[in-house]
């Protein structure tokens, strides 16, 4: 004959999963340089001529005419939108070299940008 069995209850505990007392570094954001480059009435630019900036620099398009307006083109990398007065465009320069750029739009406004 079978004996009967009382199941016997037995009381386990989670082992906690360890904890991180190691304080991992925050990464510090870094300040992009950015450099601006107007588009004036009376079709000048500030500043004119070659820009020199470093590799990384964002260069930024305003468009500072009354009515008019303009198209950045950087041969072989971009064309922008159109830069209603007021407008701006953006392009952040990561590779070295030199590009030439002018509006489209009005080819007196035109420059030189150096990236090293």
């Amino acid at each position: 004959m079978a004996t009967p069995v009382t199941p016997t209850v037995v009381a386990t505990t989670a082992t906690p999963a360890p904890v991180n007392t190691t304080a991992k570094p925050t990464a510090t954001p870094t300040t992009q340089i950015v450099v601006t480059i107007k588009m004036t009435n009376y079709n000048t630019v500030d500043p004119s001529g070659t820009v020199v900036i470093q590799k990384g620099t964002k260069v930024v398009w305003e468009n500072q005419m009354m009515a008019r307006e303009n198209v950045v083109k950087v041969e072989g990398l971009f064309t922008s939108g159109t830069l209603s007065s007021g407008g701006s465009f953006s392009y952040t320069f990561d590779k070295v070299g030199t590009y030439d750029w002018m509006s489209i739009t009005n080819g007196a406004f035109k420059g030189t940008i150096t990236v090293q």
